[in-house]
């Protein structure tokens, strides 16, 4: 099916947003969920789409050299102090799914590191983080960020 069966806008159109929307009427009536808006915001990416579902995330973000320090309620683990990747870049309609990602750290390959998440049910800002390890060395961080939820 060509073009999906929509029309085609031309330069006399410009003036009439009636074509723009005959077309939008024939995907809504093919039940299609499309992206209504996309981008970035800051660091951020984002999308929304037509069903009211959102995602964002941050592929990769250096948070610089992390001291550690010992968690005995850890069994004995090291981690970093709290974490954040700060504000959303549009506000969920409720408590939005976020995972967030240990990326490694350049100078030192061999760690077994891992992102502790915690309780959040913000739907503007994404939570803390902390990074644990049992290695005590300083730490090169780098982390991820994904967030899916709805917008409406």
């Amino acid at each position: 099916m060509a073009n999906m069966g929509l029309e085609t806008i031309n330069s006399s159109d410009y003036i009439t947003p009636s074509v723009i929307n005959a077309n939008f009427d024939k995907l809504d009536a093919l039940g299609l969920d499309y992206i209504v808006e996309q981008g970035t915001s800051g660091e951020w990416w984002y999308r929304k789409w037509k069903s009211g579902r959102a995602e964002c995330g941050i592929d990769w973000k250096s948070f610089g050299v992390q001291k550690l320090h010992i968690d005995p309620s850890m069994a004995n683990a090291y981690e970093t102090n709290d974490l954040s990747f700060g504000a959303y870049p549009f506000s969920f309609s409720k408590r939005p799914y976020v995972h967030v990602q240990w990326e490694g750290d350049p100078t030192y390959s061999g760690r077994g590191a891992y992102a502790v998440t915690r309780h959040s049910t913000s739907t503007t800002q994404s939570p803390t983080f902390f990074i644990v390890d049992w290695i005590d060395n300083d730490m090169d961080l780098y982390a991820g960020i994904y967030v899916c939820g709805t917008y409406k």
